[in-house]
């Protein structure tokens, strides 16, 4: 995803800063889906 973002940032002269986050803990339920993990979620960023 980021990279299609920058992409489209570069064609269109926007600056980018691109944050996202493998586990993210949904406020209004504990029993949500919080993401793959930190094994998982570093595999995807690598």
């Amino acid at each position: 995803m980021a990279k299609h973002i920058k992409i489209i940032a570069t064609k269109v002269g926007l600056p980018l800063v691109f944050k996202s986050s493998f586990d993210k803990a949904n406020r209004t339920t504990s029993k949500s889906f919080r993401g793959p993990g930190m094994v998982e979620g570093l595999k995807v960023i690598n």
